[in-house]
């Protein structure tokens, strides 16, 4: 083999070599910007997230101060149904005995 083959082939190997460096060099910069993306992405959901987290403890408290007038609600519904139900009891009984009062009237 001659000095020159030997040269040429040097060369070819630095070539190759420095090619695969510097798609090696490439390669890890797009890596790096896709899990600089990715990164970004995840602070992006974070926020979101935590806005979120705060709009449902706004609307837990707001549930917890409503929570006792919903209950007083309910017991004047059935308080006040129980009343209907009394004076509609009543006024089917006064019925009837004006009914029995007229018949003996007559």
């Amino acid at each position: 083999m001659s000095e020159g083959h030997t040269d040429r082939d040097l060369y070819t190997a630095i070539g190759k070599l420095t090619e695969a460096a510097e798609n090696n060099l490439r390669s890890r910069e797009a890596l790096h910007a896709k899990v600089d993306q990715m990164a970004n992405s995840i602070h992006v959901m974070q926020s979101e997230f935590n806005e979120l987290k705060g709009s449902v403890n706004n609307v837990c408290s707001r549930v917890k101060e409503m929570h006792p007038s919903v209950e007083d609600w309910k017991r004047m519904k059935q308080r006040g149904i129980g009343l209907l139900l009394g004076a509609g009891a009543a006024g089917s009984g006064a019925t009837i005995a004006l009914k029995e009062l007229w018949k003996a009237i007559t």
